[in-house]
């Protein structure tokens, strides 16, 4: 019987970047009642503050990080963390809250949409040509031929 020792990924054009790491984690994790500053001692590399995030994430406050730890990314990946952790209450309220959020966004997009047009149709009551009222409203030649066309029907 023949067998053919070959990887799944040879060949695919998806995966020629791919890279497969393999962290120790027990190596960062040694002493369970170690402080903040012990650990921060040990950080040196960015790969040293995933470790600290993936075995002492309680002792980091994303509000609060030390200069170590300042990353845009630890600090989201530290809010998706609390944000699993809710109980059915506090998930309750943080989906409304970011219902209300998307809401009140598309609203704004959709009364800032409304204000260009607005702009666009008093400017092209003037007769200021299309060019120069996109370079001003932002919008398209395609809009405004669209606001061009419902004006006049």
């Amino acid at each position: 019987m023949y067998s053919e020792s070959r990887s799944l990924l040879d060949g695919d054009e998806h995966f020629k970047d791919f890279e497969l790491h393999t962290i120790e984690l027990r190596r960062f994790d040694k002493d369970r009642y170690e402080n903040l500053s012990d650990l921060l001692e040990r950080i040196k590399k960015p790969l040293d503050m995933w470790s600290a995030f993936l075995t002492k994430y309680y002792l980091l406050d994303k509000d609060d990080l030390p200069e170590e730890l300042n990353d845009k990314y630890l600090k989201k990946a530290l809010n998706v963390l609390d944000v699993m952790n809710f109980n059915d209450i506090e998930r309750l309220i943080y989906e409304d809250h970011l219902k209300w959020r998307r809401i009140d966004h598309s609203g704004l997009e959709m009364i800032r949409a409304e204000g260009k047009l607005e702009v666009a149709s008093k400017l092209l009551d003037i007769g200021m040509a299309i060019p120069e009222i996109m370079k001003v409203t932002g919008l398209s030649m395609d809009e405004i031929g669209r606001l061009e066309d419902f004006r006049s029907s």
